[in-house]
């Protein structure tokens, strides 16, 4: 136990070493692991193969970053229907700030680390394996699954106590 430990009263943690995560080569079996995830069969598979496609990946000219631009509005439009249409007594300025929370980057990660989406990802880029890898992560990753489950409870009971007033 170290001694800033011992003040606090917690035990110091020895660290965990993980190995760097690795990547799904069988691209049909990818694409099949999200088809699945999603409930939905891609008719043309390269724009999944796109998606699964970061930018630091050698031997490709296409990457995620054009889908997610059109993603991202996409994303929010079909967001923002469904809230205006579940909540019809909900003034703009609750339905933007539910729809923020559920359209974040952090709140899309803890998604995508939930799913186990990373092996899936074509890359190269080596910094963002070993970030992925660090014990951090390892306690980040076990944390989001439980702000996850109850960020989705929460943001009920918030829609319906909001949908009462």
């Amino acid at each position: 136990m170290n001694p800033s430990s011992r003040k606090r009263g917690r035990q110091a943690l020895d660290p965990v070493v993980l190995p760097l995560p690795g990547m799904v080569e069988d691209r049909a079996e990818a694409a099949s692991r999200v088809e699945g995830l999603l409930r939905y069969r891609f008719r043309d598979r390269r724009l999944l193969e796109e998606a699964l496609t970061h930018s630091s990946f050698a031997g490709d000219d296409v990457s995620y970053q054009r889908l997610e631009f059109i993603g991202d509005s996409a994303l929010g439009l079909a967001f923002s229907n469904f809230l205006y249409l579940t909540n019809p007594t909900l003034g703009p300025g609750p339905l933007s700030t539910i729809r923020a929370a559920n359209i974040s980057t952090e709140k899309l990660a803890r998604v995508a680390v939930r799913h186990d989406l990373y092996p899936l990802l074509r890359r190269s880029c080596p910094r963002l394996d070993l970030l992925i890898s660090t014990p951090f992560y390892l306690h980040e990753r076990q944390i989001c699954g439980v702000i996850s489950s109850l960020s989705s409870r929460m943001e009920y009971v918030q829609v319906r106590r909001l949908s009462a007033l």
